[in-house]
């Protein structure tokens, strides 16, 4: 995940704010520029006259506008002399006092666990493998991303999550989807079954199509795939879970689809 900061005011809190820095960068979170695109904000407010008071909220407003979904936290002396000032700013997550500085990571890793879930629905009904189970080293090794893997009971795939289909491989045996969360999901069907060159397989959709759970996404012959002897299991993965701090399986052997089978921190 992106921390971008702003530290405002004197040389006390720019020495807060390299603490703060460092911290992040022990629990292996990206720093980037204020300016940038980031998952978490931190502004380092300052109080010492009416303008820094109007600078510290003028910054946290722009936090808010850079990234609708992220985290944006206030924390320095504006902070704890105008907490209600500041919940009143739309956007703005945590307020954080004087004392609680130097738990800021801490804080911001409960608030994402408690406020930021990203769920990833079952595509169909079916057994649950585990990710570093499957017989195939790019996938168990989870070079391509953290998930978890699925023996589908039917030939038919739904969508599991609300979004846009970004690929669909030419030979059909695999899509991939961004979530309107961020999340980006490969799902590939069986493996080595880019052999089959397209053969038993239907796509639905196509690229740039807007998605919701539950739409047909491809079909597949589950039992002619079967009798030329590929392995069915289906991993699906987060190609993008360094972004997330956890990419948690479902605790079910069988689930249903539409249940949650993964859920991103």
């Amino acid at each position: 995940m992106k921390v971008g900061f702003c530290s405002l005011g004197c040389k006390v809190n720019a020495y807060e704010t390299e603490y703060a820095i460092n911290e992040f960068k022990k629990r292996g979170y990206e720093i980037v520029s204020f300016d940038d695109y980031a998952d978490v904000y931190v502004v380092n407010t300052c109080s010492v006259t009416n303008a820094s008071d109007q600078k510290s909220r003028k910054m946290l407003r722009s936090a808010c506008n850079k990234n609708k979904n992220a985290v944006v936290v206030a924390m320095g002396c504006y902070a704890q002399v105008n907490s209600k000032v500041i919940e009143d700013i739309d956007g703005v997550s945590i307020i954080i006092g004087n004392k609680d500085k130097n738990k800021i990571v801490d804080l911001v890793e409960e608030y994402i666990k408690d406020n930021k879930k990203i769920e990833i629905k079952a595509p169909c009904n079916g057994a649950i493998v585990k990710l570093t189970e499957v017989d195939d080293s790019t996938f168990a090794s989870e070079a391509m991303g953290k998930g978890i893997a699925m023996l589908p009971e039917e030939g038919i795939l739904y969508s599991p999550v609300k979004g846009i289909v970004k690929t669909i491989f030419p030979t059909k045996h695999a899509i991939g989807l961004l979530s309107d969360d961020g999340a980006e999901i490969m799902i590939h069907v069986g493996i080595d079954t880019v052999q089959l060159e397209g053969k038993y397989f239907t796509t639905y959709v196509k690229p740039d199509q807007r998605i919701k759970i539950g739409d047909e996404l491809l079909e597949f012959d589950i039992e002619e795939i079967k009798k030329l002897e590929y392995d069915i299991v289906t991993p699906i993965i987060i190609t993008n879970s360094q972004e997330y701090l956890e990419v948690l399986e479902c605790d079910k052997d069988q689930v249903k689809r539409g249940e949650t089978m993964i859920t991103l921190l």
